[in-house]
């Protein structure tokens, strides 16, 4: 009877280890998924954030060869003319470029 009694302690003190363990295991996997979900939101956010600079670098890029046009052309008259005349051509030009689609 007494072999019977401490088989079963032995028995119960290793389920007991078992439940223990999967306890630990639970709390682990309790603390990587709280971790998973910060991550997730914070994935989201930056998300969000790459979708609004695509489309501001969209519209962008939409305007570069006209503004690369005024640009070589403004440096163009840095020296020559004065500011007044270069300002009114500058404001010809970006008027002209928008017109043909620039």
């Amino acid at each position: 009877m007494d072999s019977a009694l401490q088989g079963l302690k032995e028995h119960q003190k290793s389920k007991d280890e078992i439940i223990e363990e999967l306890r630990a295991e639970i709390q682990d996997c309790s603390i990587r998924k709280k971790r998973a979900d910060i991550l997730l939101k914070g994935l989201s956010a930056e998300k969000q954030k790459w979708i609004v600079c695509t489309r501001m670098l969209a519209s962008k890029y939409t305007t570069v060869t006209g503004d690369v046009l005024l640009s070589a052309g403004y440096i163009t008259l840095i020296g020559g003319f004065s500011q007044r005349f270069r300002n009114r051509l500058l404001q010809k030009w970006a008027k002209a470029l928008t017109e043909e689609g620039f």
